[in-house]
């Protein structure tokens, strides 16, 4: 089964308010279909920035630039310094800069090596996310309509249940970097392994 696409996910949150489905997400669309992708990029945000195994790298290098500064990539939402790294206790997120508190200063000399987090674009999510991403959008979605007829409605329950399929796929997928990192030594008390539980 390919995995569900961004329109069939707006569809499934149009559905949830009467309205027929669409062939496009681009072009002129109606404002239905601009407030559906909007509710689904909002919950799509909110469920990545509670950090995730598949969109956190647990050591990512961020390089000086030829400027001399440290500039994080544009979808990069979290950052966290490794305590390894020289000036860990010192170096904050300034913008989209790393800054040095203690030397007062966008100026670095050397890379940061840090936990990072970065917002996905919807192809590059896996399946289980896109699937509670589009429930809890659609109950929402529904929630904020109303007066609009209801074709399927998504109850709590609904959420929940895909809530505890995320949280199982979650589970699995950080037990299996658990263990690839303690066989190829990168596991230490200096960098530990959280174990995610999105709630």
């Amino acid at each position: 089964m390919a995995p569900t696409t961004k329109l069939q996910a707006v569809n499934l949150l149009l559905a949830t308010i009467g309205q027929a489905p669409v062939n496009t997400l681009s072009g002129g669309v109606s404002i239905d279909v601009i407030r559906a992708v909007n509710q689904l990029d909002t919950v799509s945000r909110e469920v990545q920035s509670r950090r995730c195994t598949f969109n956190t790298e647990d050591c990512f290098t961020l390089n000086v630039n030829t400027s001399g500064q440290v500039v994080l990539p544009a979808n990069c939402i979290l950052v966290d310094i490794l305590p390894t790294a020289p000036l860990a206790g010192s170096i904050v997120v300034r913008g989209n800069k790393l800054y040095d508190r203690k030397n007062h200063t966008y100026q670095f000399t050397q890379a940061v090596r840090a936990k990072a987090t970065f917002l996905l674009e919807w192809d590059d999510l896996p399946e289980y996310a896109r699937s509670y991403i589009s429930i809890r959008a659609a109950r929402q979605f529904s929630d904020n309509s109303e007066g609009s007829e209801t074709a399927h409605r998504f109850t709590q329950q609904d959420e929940n249940a895909a809530l505890m399929t995320f949280q199982q796929m979650e589970g699995e997928m950080d037990d299996a970097n658990f263990i690839t990192n303690l066989t190829s030594g990168v596991g230490s008390l200096s960098q530990p392994l959280s174990r995610n539980n999105l709630i």
